[in-house]
């Protein structure tokens, strides 16, 4: 193996370990507010990726940031009353 294809490996090596370690901790991140009383809501389903695009707009506009966390179709609420606004918007 050459210089440049080890270092090629290690540079995207360290990118894939920050990538997973990033996913660890907000994997342990939902879990553990989920223990503390945040609101779970969970959408059936995307109709398209306009939805998905819809929904992160609305979070943006209503939700703070740190008091909301999204898995896929799963959300989290610190808030009860933004967990009530995005079931009455979105379900």
């Amino acid at each position: 193996m050459s210089r440049l294809e080890r270092e090629i490996q290690k540079f995207y090596g360290k990118e894939m370990l920050t990538a997973m370690d990033r996913q660890l901790y907000l994997d342990l991140m939902f879990s553990i507010r989920i223990d503390e009383g945040w609101q779970h809501v969970q959408i059936s389903k995307f109709v398209d990726n306009l939805h998905a695009v819809d929904i992160t707009y609305w979070l943006a506009d209503n939700v703070d940031e740190d008091d909301y966390q999204r898995d896929r179709r799963d959300f989290i609420f610190k808030h009860s009353q933004d967990a009530t606004a995005f079931m009455l918007r979105w379900l």
